[in-house]
């Protein structure tokens, strides 16, 4: 057959309001379920279903990982703030014992 000439049909499945409808030339019908079942198409097409394709997928886990990547960064930085008070207390400390074994100081003792 010619493209430019025949009879065509189509029946398409309507998915938000889950219906079946007949495409015959200019005119249109729904159908029942039991009249798709009983139609004998020589040509179907499927559309997949729940599957991303890989550059969503990947858009995807650059998001998450990103996500990660500051919570992380946050939850280190508020653990830095936390610890700061404890390490200038563990600074001084050294300072001071390092100035008490000093040379200078031991000599002094003596």
């Amino acid at each position: 057959r010619r493209v430019h000439g025949g009879h065509y049909v189509a029946l398409i499945l309507h998915e938000q309001r889950e219906v079946w409808i007949h495409c015959n030339d200019a005119r249109t019908s729904i159908l029942s379920e039991r009249e798709v079942a009983d139609a004998q198409p020589y040509i179907l097409f499927y559309k997949r279903r729940g599957i991303v394709s890989v550059a969503e997928h990947v858009a995807e886990m650059d998001a998450a990982v990103a996500e990660l990547n500051s919570a992380y960064d946050a939850a280190a930085a508020a653990a830095a703030q936390e610890a700061a008070p404890a390490l200038a207390r563990k600074r001084s400390a050294a300072v001071a014992l390092e100035s008490d074994h000093s040379p200078a100081r031991k000599r002094r003792r003596i």
